[in-house]
């Protein structure tokens, strides 16, 4: 008995019958003018590939944060107010910091590092160190070792007075005295815009909207960076053990190891996708125009990059292999058809428009849905996120615009012949395979969703026992250098990076008022006791801590004489005594007008998710003792990273939402039925799910890299589904009933769906064998949700169709206007 197909599926139909023409038109003139189309490809590949060279790297920590943010534009006023707050660090470690041969070979170190580093702004060291001491009535500012030491009394006269100067006390050497540190300030403002910014304080305000010069860039922080490790380097000895810290450091080594791992995984995942292209199809044509569409799709969309303004950056690194793995994956399904066809006798021509027309449409929407999902992420507040939300999105567009313009262009242009699958190729092999998988769905579908379901039970359950971190150090492996370093520096100073409190005393000169210096002295003792738990601070120093030296040193360099004078006036001669000494110092901590003043904090590199409380806490008590007649914020590194980790996790639920909507929306949407298109999306939530649990349970922490892989996974994993889906109601309505449908999908669109899955599945591998930590654990988990998705596709999603699906889809079996593959 027929079944007239319901009312509204009508229009349905007709509409995907005009986009299957559509799709056949167009393989049909790209066919009779394949020269033109390849040449307009080949000229926008080329405008656009050309810009690759303009392709920047930066992974700073304020590229976080957008142009105009409130914590961004803090930071860069007190860059601006401070100068540099993140400096290069070189901790030096001698049996006798106070051995004459060790104090001139650290000097030697000091001048040849004044002298050779490029972008220098000032080196700091024990042999320039402030000393602060009065003779007479005369302040005397000098270098600690202005006079050189020359006698054993000499060095012990050193050693005394380093040794008693709080100030120095984890700042230039370490508590026990075994550690000392030299630490390089490098200049806020690019070499090529220094003459403008000797005339910007004029510029700026006769021209308020006068754009800044631009700050050090990515390739001179490296310069300076790698210059001055250089030096260093060449007085390591191990009477002289020489550490490396700070996050410039970081940064320049960062970027190192993200571009030579980029280099790694392109030439690694290209043979392994030309290994399982050729093991598919036999063909040497199908590999070399497969990798010849995806690295012209590649380049073209690293080009957009610099014509946009985004540069390269951490987040985005998993990019270039998802490009290159997407644009394969579209190419396979429109290789497969089209050689299919070929070997049924047909003309180029004809191959060509048959399989745009049956495939057109599917890859039109996983394009879509896997920009949608991509394109969740530009809502997140967090630059570097946001951009993968941009810059993804577009790759995916371009891959598939060449998947339709210069793929079938080569297709017609070159000499291909028609040639059968042999019986036991491996399609042949692995379309048997599927089909036997596919049958144990068909078989027994109640028990196949009750496993699944189980499994998605099991996953919440892990999945909530999740934990959320930010410990970028130990991104990187444990032998490495930077790691092993930083952590020296932080077990030796109790931290190496920072935090900077900006207090501002409402009015010019109120810095003078011994009320607020000695708030100021009440914050720097309060956070140097958090000595303990996870978080501590090694030091804590402001312009309190300059004014009892000074005020020790004007009092006979009496020790009992190291606190704030009380009287404002002596607060105020005593300062100008210090300027007029020739120190410059105070401009690091105090502005101008002595209304701001500038705490800075040392803590130690932990993880930053313990930051959260303690800079909450650190909030609360400096606001207790500050009282509501003194602004302060807090800014700097340690808070810019909790701002930064706090947003993306805000941005990311809310991505996810988006994202999930956007591909729902389309699933249902593009399968013409509510209850059909929703039962679609279940296959594609489980391998999200099936990866947070594992998470949970292996206690794989989620963080800044991990947090990306729902988004992209939902966009990726639904592409399978809408093959799976588009060619099952293709077969449903040509009268097929829903087991003969899932059954000639599997033999079909089957292989195809397996390709790409191993190909996806290759590339998100070979990111498992990155250097750093967290990418080799996106990898993984990338790769273990790539095949639970695929098995998703061709078990759970049967099951749910022939279970929750059946009285659907039988009512649509009859209509049967719409081609089989392959046919017209």
């Amino acid at each position: 008995m027929t079944v007239s197909p319901p009312r509204h599926d009508g229009g349905r139909r007709r509409l995907d019958v005009r986009v299957a023409a559509g799709f056949e038109a167009w393989g049909r003139l790209v066919a009779r003018r394949p020269r033109w189309v390849l040449l307009a490809s080949l000229i926008v590949a080329g405008i656009l590939t050309s810009q690759v060279q303009f392709l920047t790297v930066d992974n700073s920590t304020e590229s976080y944060f957008r142009p105009g943010d409130p914590t961004r534009s803090r930071y860069d006023a007190f860059r601006d107010q401070f100068g540099q707050d993140e400096r290069l660090l070189i901790a030096v470690a001698a049996p006798d910091l106070f051995d004459l041969a060790f104090l001139e070979k650290l000097r030697e170190l000091h001048r040849a590092l004044e002298e050779g580093v490029p972008h220098l702004q000032e080196v700091k060291s024990l042999w320039n160190a402030r000393n602060t001491r009065g003779d007479g009535d005369e302040l005397i500012v000098e270098d600690l070792m202005e006079d050189w030491p020359e006698t054993k009394a000499d060095l012990e006269e050193l050693s005394r007075r380093v040794r008693s100067n709080e100030l120095y006390r984890n700042a230039l050497v370490s508590t026990d005295v075994s550690v000392t540190v030299i630490s390089l300030e490098a200049s806020i403002y690019s070499d090529s815009a220094s003459d403008e910014f000797a005339g910007f304080d004029e510029v700026a305000s006769e021209e308020p909207d006068a754009p800044p010069p631009a700050l050090l860039s990515a390739s001179e922080t490296a310069e300076f960076v790698d210059t001055a490790t250089a030096i260093a380097g060449r007085f390591q000895a191990p009477d002289f053990d020489l550490h490396f810290g700070g996050a410039p450091l970081r940064e320049v080594r960062l970027g190192q190891i993200l571009n030579r791992d980029a280099a790694m995984y392109l030439a690694a995942c290209l043979l392994m996708i030309v290994v399982i292209l050729y093991a598919v199809f036999r063909r040497l044509s199908g590999v070399l125009l497969a990798v010849t569409v995806v690295l012209v799709s590649l380049t073209s969309s690293l080009g957009i990059m610099p014509l946009i303004g985004i540069p390269f950056s951490m987040t985005l690194q998993f990019v270039p292999t998802l490009i290159l793995t997407a644009g394969i994956c579209d190419s396979i399904h429109v290789l497969a058809l089209f050689y299919q066809n070929l070997a049924r006798g047909q003309s180029r021509e004809d191959a060509l428009a048959h399989a745009l027309s049956h495939a057109g449409q599917a890859l039109t929407m996983t394009t879509l849905t896997t920009a949608a999902g991509l394109l969740s992420f530009a809502t997140a507040s967090v630059d570097p996120v946001a951009n993968v939300g941009i810059v993804a999105p577009i790759g995916m567009l371009i891959t598939y615009l060449f998947t339709l313009t210069l793929l079938p262009a080569l297709l017609v242009s070159l000499p291909l012949r028609a040639r059968s699958v042999p019986e036991g190729s491996a399609a042949r092999i692995l379309s048997r395979v599927l089909v036997s998988m596919g049958d144990l769905a068909l078989r027994r579908p109640r028990a196949v969703v009750a496993v699944c379901l189980l499994v998605g039970l099991a996953s919440i359950e892990g999945a909530s026992r999740l934990e959320f971190s930010l410990d970028t150090l130990r991104w990187y492996p444990e032998e490495e250098r930077v790691r092993i370093d930083t952590e020296f520096i932080d077990q030796h100073f109790k931290g190496g990076s920072g935090l900077e409190i900006v207090v501002d005393a409402g009015r010019p000169n109120g810095l003078y008022e011994p009320g607020v210096m000695n708030r100021l002295d009440a914050v720097s003792r309060y956070a140097e006791s958090f000595d303990e738990g996870p978080v501590t601070v090694g030091k804590a120093s402001s312009v309190a801590d300059v004014l009892k030296e000074i005020h020790q040193a004007l009092n006979g360099n009496d020790p009992a004489a190291y606190a704030i004078p009380q009287d404002r006036r002596l607060i105020a001669q005593e300062l100008l005594l210090f300027e007029n000494s020739g120190s410059d110092d105070l401009e690091d901590i105090v502005d101008s007008r002595f209304q701001l003043a500038r705490l800075s904090v040392r803590v130690p590199d932990v993880d930053g998710f313990h930051y959260r409380p303690f800079l909450l806490e650190l909030e609360r008590g400096v606001a207790e003792i500050l009282g509501d007649d003194l602004d302060f914020h807090l800014t700097g590194p340690t808070p810019m990273n909790n701002g930064v980790f706090t947003n993306m996790v805000r941005s990311m639920f809310e991505s996810y939402a988006i994202a999930l909507a956007l591909i729902s929306g389309l699933m249902v949407l593009m399968i013409g039925n509510l209850r059909r298109g929703l039962l679609s999306m279940l296959p594609n939530i489980l391998p999200i799910l099936a990866t947070l649990g594992l998470m949970g349970w292996m206690a794989v922490p989620l963080d800044l890299s991990s947090i990306l892989l729902g988004g992209i996974l939902l966009g990726i994993a639904v592409d399978d589904t809408i093959h799976f889906m588009q060619t099952f109601q293709v077969y449903l309505k040509a009268g097929d009933d829903e087991v003969q449908a899932i059954r000639r999908t599997l033999e079909t669109t089957g292989v195809a769906l397996l390709s790409t899955s191993l190909v996806l599945a290759a590339g998100f591998f070979i990111i498992s064998f990155s250097y750093m930590v967290n990418l080799s654990t996106f990898g993984i988990l990338a790769c273990f949700a790539t095949v639970v998705a695929f098995l998703s596709d061709i078990l759970f999603a049967p099951a749910l169709l022939l279970v929750f699906g059946g009285r659907d889809a039988r009512s649509a079996g009859a209509a049967s206007e719409l081609v089989t593959p392959g046919t017209t």
